[in-house]
Formats: C-alpha cells, sequence, structure tokens
C-alpha cells in the first residue's frame, strides 16, 4: 500500500484542533507522509509541520509537481468536488468524510459522493442519509485523545481561582447551534465559562453578560481547562445541524473524567449513563444535580470509556477500509464519470499574478469556508 495522504486546504493547521488534524496527526505516526494544504497562499516550499507532516503553501501549485498523483485523497468539505484541480487529481483511494449537516452543502454533497470510492460518517442521522446515496459508507464517529486530558500534574488554571463553585464549562466554538438561553438560564444556578472562539454568525453581545468569556486556547492548553471543571456542556440546538452532530467536546469531557450533561440530540442520547440529557427547562437543574456527585468511581469509569472511544481506534478503521477500497489510480472525474478537466492557466475567477507574488499570506477566496463542530 501507499503512504501519501493528501488534505486539500480546508481548515488551518494552527487553529481549532479538530477532528481532520486528529486524524491526519495519526496517520502520519503511523508512517503515512501527510500533505496538509493551507488556505492561506503562499510562495513558500513546503513547511514540515511534525514528523511525517507538511504544510502545502500553494496546493495548486504543489499539485501540478507532483502531476496531480498521490496515493490517497482525504477530504471534508463536499463544494471541493467543483474545483479543477482536485477533479484531476489520480489516486489509489477517495476517501470522503460527511461532518456535518450545513444546509449549504446540500447541493454540493451529490457530486462530491460520486467522486469517493468511500465515505465515512459521524452521526446515524448521516448514516441513514448517505447510505442512501452511496453504495459503502462506514460509521465512524468522533473521539478523544485520553492521554491530552488525563494524567497528574495538570494544574487549575488562574482564571478559575476566583470564580465561584460549581463551574460548568462550554470548550469549543460558539456559532449559531449553541443555544445561548440555556447558557443564560444555567449561569443562573452556577458559574459558567466559555473555552474557544466566537464565531461571526453570533454577535459577541448576544452572549449572556453572565458567561465568563475566556478565549480560545490552544489544543495542548486544554487540559487544565478541562480539569478545572465540574460539569461540561453540550447545549446544542435540535435544529438539523444539531440533530446531525456528534461533538467532540463530548468525548473530551469524558475523557477528563467530567460529567455531561447535553441536550438531548441523537448522538448524546446513545452515550447515556456517561452523558445526562436534558431538555431546556430541566437543563439549569440536571447541571447542578451533575456538579454536586462528586464519585470518583464514576469520574475513572467515564475516563475509560473515552478510552475506548479513542482517535486510534478510529482510525484503525479509516486504515482498514482504506486497504479494502485501494485500486489502480484513478482522477476524481473519471469515478463521477466527468471528462477530464483540462489545467487552467490561472486559478478559476482570478488574473495572472507575478512570480513570487501570489497572495501571501491570504486566505485562498476561491476556497469554501469550513465550518465544523467542536
Amino acid at each position: 500500500m501507499g503512504k501519501t495522504i493528501f488534505y486539500p486546504p480546508t481548515v488551518c493547521w494552527s487553529r481549532e484542533f479538530q477532528r481532520p488534524h486528529q486524524i491526519m496527526r495519526l496517520m502520519a505516526q503511523r508512517g503515512w507522509t501527510v500533505f496538509w494544504g493551507s488556505p492561506r497562499l503562499e510562495d513558500k516550499e513546503l513547511t514540515e509541520l511534525e514528523r511525517n507532516i507538511f504544510l502545502v503553501h500553494d496546493w495548486r501549485r504543489w499539485l501540478k509537481s507532483v502531476d496531480y498523483q498521490v496515493d490517497v485523497l482525504y477530504w471534508t468539505h463536499p463544494r471541493q468536488a467543483e474545483f479543477p484541480d482536485l477533479s484531476r487529481v489520480a489516486c489509489h483511494v477517495s476517501y470522503f468524510e460527511s461532518l456535518d449537516e450545513f444546509p449549504e452543502w446540500d447541493a454540493h454533497e451529490p457530486l462530491a459522493l460520486s467522486m469517493a470510492d468511500v465515505v465515512s460518517v459521524v452521526s446515524d442521522y448521516l448514516m441513514r442519509k448517505q447510505a442512501k446515496r452511496h453504495p459503502r459508507v462506514f460509521m465512524s464517529r468522533n473521539a478523544a485523545d485520553p492521554s491530552a486530558f488525563s494524567g497528574g500534574g495538570i494544574q487549575i488554571p488562574s482564571e478559575y481561582r476566583k470564580l465561584e463553585r460549581p463551574i460548568a464549562g462550554l470548550v469549543g466554538v460558539i456559532a449559531q447551534w449553541i443555544d445561548l438561553e440555556i447558557l443564560e438560564a444555567v449561569s443562573k444556578v452556577c458559574t459558567v465559562v466559555h473555552v474557544g472562539t466566537i464565531w461571526g454568525d453570533t454577535p459577541k453581545g448576544e452572549i449572556p453578560p453572565s458567561v465568563h468569556l475566556l478565549g480560545y486556547k490552544g489544543y495542548s492548553a486544554l487540559a487544565p481547562y478541562y480539569k478545572g471543571l465540574d460539569v461540561g456542556l453540550v447545549p446544542f440546538k435540535l435544529s438539523k445541524i444539531g440533530v446531525a452532530s456528534c461533538p467532540i467536546k463530548t468525548y473530551e469531557y469524558l475523557a477528563a473524567g467530567l460529567p455531561v450533561v447535553s441536550t438531548p440530540l441523537p448522538e448524546s442520547l446513545v452515550l447515556a449513563p456517561f452523558v445526562v440529557c436534558a431538555e431546556r427547562g430541566s437543563f439549569p437543574r440536571e447541571v447542578l444535580k451533575a456538579a454536586k456527585s462528586k464519585n470518583p468511581y464514576a469520574a475513572l469509569n467515564r475516563a475509560a470509556f473515552a478510552s475506548q472511544n479513542s482517535w486510534s481506534s478510529r482510525v484503525d478503521e479509516i486504515e482498514r477500509q482504506i486497504k479494502m477500497a485501494w485500486g489502480p489510480r484513478r482522477t476524481l472525474a473519471s469515478r463521477a464519470g466527468l471528462p477530464e478537466p483540462r489545467e487552467p492557466k490561472t486559478p478559476v475567477g482570478r488574473a495572472p499574478e507575478p512570480p513570487g507574488q501570489q497572495r501571501v499570506g491570504r486566505r485562498d477566496p476561491a476556497l469554501p469556508r469550513h465550518r465544523s463542530r467542536t
């Protein structure tokens, strides 16, 4: 089996550490050479981020340099199926992950699925949807890295020391799928903190002032912020986005041994008894109840459950699926029964630019904006 894998530009390596980051890091540790496409185009050579992981600064130029050939294309954004540069890629396996149910993705998914040899999904909702449209779909729920959130020597952050106990926390982004009314209600019975970024679709002024906003913390710095919590919160709205979701934060709370209270998302209900589900009206009461139930054995059981749902176990299955799907190199266009696209002389929608002056440090506007719940 070949050992090169390309993740086309979707999310930055250096920001929120999401599912693609976890999977690609483990693939690299297992001997794969990972090429991570940067959404920011720069006139630079490859940068080695970690052992076997290389940041591709100009993905179009790099693809041309390798004659559009990689062993595995791993991709997560359906709109990329419409990129001529990507449809030229010839690979042994085209592996597409269906991660979200954003309405703006619906129009692009059929073409993306037709270009994939194997499709993974993160929730039962997405399994039911995609199994009707592709013959080879498998379940690969989100997970956690237990070693990142357990162990001794983790110090409580200074921001927590001045706060009144109990402390309930939301770790991850605040975006349109977060129920801000639940956060406000919970803040009336205990301290509520948010650790993470606030996306543009949620004006900061709409966030209840009683919620303590601690800002973005890098993945390697998160463990103390989990350890200092009394309860982990998953206050997702029961919208189509929420119902299709499989929040990574749930598994990370459990890895840290925390009790978790969630709205009744399908992917939270299947995690009972490790996750307590509550409707909006009873949510604060369940949070307070969970915060008061100091049970070290329950914490150990939650951490043990998270260990059984590690990223390593997910990558075991992903590698197995890739091995079964391995075949002769074919372009994505040929997989979809489309004519081979001509190589564009300049990026679509762009005027030619002088060599060495290629959009340095700016996000490529031709790329889709990626959103994912963490």
